[in-house]
């Protein structure tokens, strides 16, 4: 994610240097001395803007002649993680409103 916060994942392994072949190799746990890093490391904290999210057009309201279709329209923030949060609309006030109905 690119804000509202995401999960960086890090491979951590124990190794010693061989300097002889310039490289290393993976040893035991138990053999390193120095407190594990997290595997785990929070990213892109920046809160996200909110946005316009609109749902599918709903079945008009008539079978014949001119009626009108609804659908649902939530300003949302994204949470982090594909979790979204519907928020009050004034939020979404530099985005004009998409409609929540139409002529069918």
């Amino acid at each position: 994610a690119t804000c509202g916060g995401g999960v960086e994942l890090q491979e951590v392994t124990c190794v010693r240097s061989q300097p002889a072949q310039q490289a290393t190799i993976a040893v035991r746990e138990e053999e390193c001395h120095e407190p594990k890093p997290p595997s785990e490391i929070s990213c892109n904290q920046i809160p996200c803007s909110p946005e316009w999210n609109v749902g599918p057009w709903g079945e008009c309201s008539v079978n014949c002649g001119r009626g009108i279709e609804n659908r649902e329209v939530h300003c949302r923030e994204r949470q982090g993680l594909g979790h979204f949060l519907d928020v009050e609309e004034w939020r979404c006030h530099i985005y004009s409103k998409p409609p929540t109905e139409r002529r069918c």
